[in-house]
């Protein structure tokens, strides 16, 4: 049996066509790679800084958050015998570590008079009437 020889030179194209993309696509295979691996280093060092930069910020308003007013208590009460209804209030505002003030209003039938006394760590230096104390202890108790 013969074969043609155009089907020889055909197959050897063929082969060499083959053999010609096969080389090209290893080296651009190769090239891809190492660019990857330069890319992968520089996205995980930038990725390792901006995650230090957001843990270092996370971490300064954690510490400020305690500051801020975040627990409000508030009492509505009569202190008085000749006027009706729960017209005087006592208003708490506190922060994460029970620090702030206790606001006091005292409601009669011809004026107002309002009081404010510094409160720290839910305790104050100047006595606190029964309608504070609840105030203050309603705020501490609020998450």
């Amino acid at each position: 049996m013969e074969t043609n020889p155009l089907i020889i030179i055909l197959f050897l194209v063929t082969l060499l066509w083959l053999g010609g993309l096969t080389f090209f696509l290893v080296k651009i295979f190769k090239q891809l790679t190492e660019f990857n691996k330069g890319i992968k280093q520089i996205n995980f060092d930038l990725n390792k800084d901006i995650v230090s930069d957001i843990n270092k910020k996370l971490r300064y308003l954690e510490g400020r958050e305690l500051t801020h007013i975040q627990k409000v208590g508030m009492i509505r009460f009569n202190p008085f015998n000749e006027t009706g209804g729960d017209n005087s209030f006592a208003i708490s505002l506190l922060d994460g570590e029970a620090n702030g003030i206790v606001i006091t209003g005292l409601h009669s039938r011809d004026k107002t008079r309002i009081y404010a006394k510094k409160i720290e760590k839910g305790q104050s230096k100047f006595e606190l009437s029964k309608e504070e104390q609840a105030a203050v202890s309603l705020g501490i108790r609020q998450r």
